[in-house]
């Protein structure tokens, strides 16, 4: 049997393009979606933000502190989901392990209430002199 190579019907761009592969039995199909430019702004703003809370947690779990069993997996958190009206900042972005942050156990993802949740995310962002925009 002869296998052809791919065919690709548009041109690839670095920039505002993600490139999805689904695969369908004998054959790929490459699809290139391009990502808004509202949508790319938001991408930026969350890992602008995700690098301002792993050097606020220190590589620790902000959720229950030094009393933490886990420590692998430190994964970012919206305390106030984006669905709700939340948004990509420090004061809204809490870093929990893999213990902590799980959405099958807990109603809102974490074990705390979302108040004390953002009680305690305004006090660490004080502490370590960021604005939480």
């Amino acid at each position: 049997m002869k296998r052809t190579p791919l065919k690709r019907y548009t041109p690839l761009r670095r920039s505002c393009t993600k490139i999805s592969t689904k695969l369908v039995p004998n054959r790929t199909h490459i699809c290139i979606k391009k990502v808004s430019k509202t949508q790319s702004k938001l991408n930026y703003q969350w890992s602008k933000t995700v690098k301002i809370c792993k050097v606020r947690c220190g590589g620790m779990c902000e959720i229950r502190g030094p009393e933490c069993l886990f420590t692998f997996g430190i994964t970012p958190h919206h305390v106030n989901p984006r669905a709700r009206g939340g948004c990509h900042s420090p004061g809204n972005c809490i870093m929990g392990c893999a213990g902590c942050h799980d959405h099958g156990k807990y109603e809102n993802g974490i074990p705390l209430p979302i108040e004390d949740a953002l009680l305690l995310v305004e006090r660490l962002n004080r502490e370590h002199g960021i604005e939480a925009g």
